[in-house]
């Protein structure tokens, strides 16, 4: 699902349509390990809002670091 939300997450949307609180996470990218830590946030952030495609455990400075260098 390359520039979209999830592919797990777009599937079980399209079965339950929007009528349902459906929350998408992409965890694990570039073989990280998914830590208990990471799960227990999941859930954290499942309580307060609808996430619709939130990246977990992705550290964002290195990739600001990479897009300036070019």
């Amino acid at each position: 699902s390359l520039g979209s939300d999830g592919a797990l997450y777009t599937e079980v949307k399209s079965l339950f349509g929007t009528d349902k609180k459906i929350s998408g996470f992409i965890a694990g990218l570039g073989g990280r390990d998914i830590t208990t830590k990471t799960l227990e946030e999941i859930i954290s952030l499942t309580e307060h809002e609808v996430q619709s495609c939130k990246f977990m455990d992705l550290d964002t400075s290195i990739l600001w670091e990479d897009f300036r260098a070019v």
